[in-house]
């Protein structure tokens, strides 16, 4: 089966979903026959034709393609919410304050739940 892999995804569009779809539809039809292995002409039959997986290919470049975003649009996003355009594809670089004399690595206290109770297994036991 794997020297069939260009047939596989050919038919499949290389979606997962079409593909279990068409080998579950495959293997339903030969368990309704009773048939013990799994062939290429099997799953030529339960295959989506040439037409469907066009079809499908040109929804799914149709689909992307609004997706896709332009540097123009989304300045004007940027803009409408109040931040800065970006520049060259790229966003402007953010300003963070860092505060002084801090270390990288070194954990800020004002971060960590002081005062909080561990109950351990023997406490809740005994509770």
């Amino acid at each position: 089966m794997l020297a069939n892999w260009e047939f596989l995804y050919e038919r499949s569009i290389g979606c997962l979903g079409i593909l279990k779809e068409w080998l579950v539809r495959t293997l339903s039809a030969l368990l309704r026959r009773g048939a013990t292995a799994l062939t290429v002409r099997d799953l030529s039959a339960h295959a989506l034709t040439v037409s469907q997986c066009e079809k499908i290919l040109a929804e799914i470049t149709e689909g992307e393609s609004r997706l896709a975003e332009s540097d123009g649009a989304r300045s004007h996003f940027r803009l409408a919410l109040g931040l800065s355009p970006i520049d060259n594809g790229r966003e402007a670089p953010e300003t963070r304050r860092v505060p002084r004399g801090a270390r990288p690595g070194q954990r800020r206290p004002i971060r960590d739940p002081i005062g909080v109770p561990q109950l351990t297994h023997a406490e809740i036991r005994t509770a």
